[in-house]
């Protein structure tokens, strides 16, 4: 029996930023079989694991998202960080 691999990985930096991901997405009523969650360490580490895991899977593979904390006043500002951190244009 072959197992069903979610739509969406979500990747995150802790085990809380996993935990609290994890209950707004069943709360908001989403199905848990679409979706997973992995805990990645640091941004860097986050931005490594997609990037291979892309490569690897190509494109019938889960589309992946990394959710990173960041403590900027505005979203500008915050994609601008988020993005030099990532090492993403």
């Amino acid at each position: 029996m072959s197992e069903v691999q979610p739509r969406v990985v979500l990747l995150v930096e802790g085990h809380r930023d996993r935990d609290i991901v994890e209950c707004l997405l069943e709360r908001a009523g989403y199905d848990r079989a679409t979706w997973a969650t992995e805990v990645g360490g640091s941004k860097y580490n986050l931005s490594k694991q997609v990037r291979e895991r892309v490569d690897t899977d190509g494109e019938h593979g889960p589309r992946y998202a990394i959710l990173a904390d960041l403590d900027e006043v505005s979203v500008e500002d915050a994609r601008a960080r988020i993005r030099e951190q990532l090492n993403h244009p």
